[in-house]
């Protein structure tokens, strides 16, 4: 009995010892998936973190294309700057964006010059708050503020710079402006010609009134006047008709030397207008205008030909100069 009694006692502790290591491989089995499991979420969160940084900076790039300056063509960061102009009296030149310039300003009128947009680290910013200094240098002068008015005198194409403070908030700076962006942009100078209506009342009296100091003073006298460039509309009758009325020869009007001369002679007469009033610019006449508007018969009502225009476009005289009492009723032929 005794020996029997020590075999079931064996074979209890047996069991028990297999049921021990059971529930220990069963343990660490359970470590080890719970392991792997955290390992899996780590690896995964991991990865996800690495997309999102991934498609930020892919998202960030794109708004950087989308804030490309179209001022000056080439591509900025988020910090980007458009300049513009505008003439007080014509407004935007409509052409300009077809032009190779960022701005155009005609010579000896007064242009504005305008930070239109300005975008700091992909935020557009105020830039008429208090926080922010804007000072521009053209030809070497200094100008302020976000928008200003400029005079230039001179004909060219010009770099002009504006720079943008800002106030720093740092009480251990010396200063108290923080520059945060330097923009260069290009500058044209040019004449610009307008169709004679489209002048304002201001600048075709300008015109008329040059004009009229061609017809009444001499060559001599205005080229002491005005300089060299003042050509007298005696000198220039003159001109034209020596070239013009050859009889065995128009060299001026039956040939290839049509557009070339009479180009010529516009720009003589347009730089003798400007040796008297150098903000002049010579119109032009749209004769397609009256040509739709009226008939060969009533053509005297289009406003070009009445009194304080260029007059009457067929005098009855026997000299046939204009006599309606206008602006030219006084001038006499040279």
């Amino acid at each position: 009995d005794d020996e029997e009694r020590f075999e079931q006692q064996n074979f209890v502790i047996e069991i028990l010892k297999r049921d021990e290591d059971k529930v220990s491989r069963e343990r660490w089995r359970n470590i080890v998936i719970g392991a792997i499991f955290r390992i899996t979420v780590f690896a995964f969160a991991v990865v996800s973190l690495l997309f999102l940084i991934s498609g930020y900076h892919t998202t960030q790039r794109n708004e950087e294309s989308v804030l490309m300056s179209s001022t000056n063509g080439r591509k900025e960061k988020t910090t980007s700057a458009v300049v513009d102009s505008y003439s007080p009296n014509y407004g935007n030149l409509k052409s300009a964006s077809q032009l190779p310039w960022d701005i155009i300003i005609e010579p000896n009128r007064g242009h504005n010059i305008k930070l239109s947009k300005f975008v700091h680290e992909g935020f557009q910013i105020d830039i008429k708050s208090d926080d922010y200094t804007i000072i521009w240098t053209i030809l070497g002068e200094e100008y302020y503020g976000p928008e200003f008015e400029v005079i230039l005198t001179k004909v060219g194409v010009f770099t002009g710079t504006v720079k943008i403070f800002q106030k720093s908030k740092s009480i251990t700076r010396k200063s108290n402006m923080k520059l945060i962006h330097t923009e260069e942009f290009s500058i044209a100078a040019k004449y610009i010609r307008r169709e004679i209506r489209s002048l304002t009342d201001t600048d075709r009296k300008k015109v008329f009134t040059a004009l009229r100091k061609m017809y009444t003073i001499s060559q001599e006298d205005g080229q002491r006047i005005y300089g060299k460039a003042y050509i007298s509309a005696e000198t220039i009758l003159l001109t034209h008709l020596t070239a013009a009325g050859m009889t065995d020869c128009d060299h001026w009007h039956d040939g290839a030397g049509f557009l070339t001369h009479h180009t010529a002679l516009t720009l003589l007469v347009e730089r003798s207008l400007q040796s008297i009033d150098p903000s002049i610019a010579l119109p032009y006449w749209d004769y397609g205008i009256d040509g739709t508007k009226y008939s060969f018969e009533n053509i005297q009502q289009s406003e070009i030909f009445q009194p304080d225009w260029f007059g009457e476009a067929s005098p009855g005289n026997a000299e046939h100069r204009i006599d309606d009492g206008g602006f030219w009723s006084d001038i006499k032929f040279p």
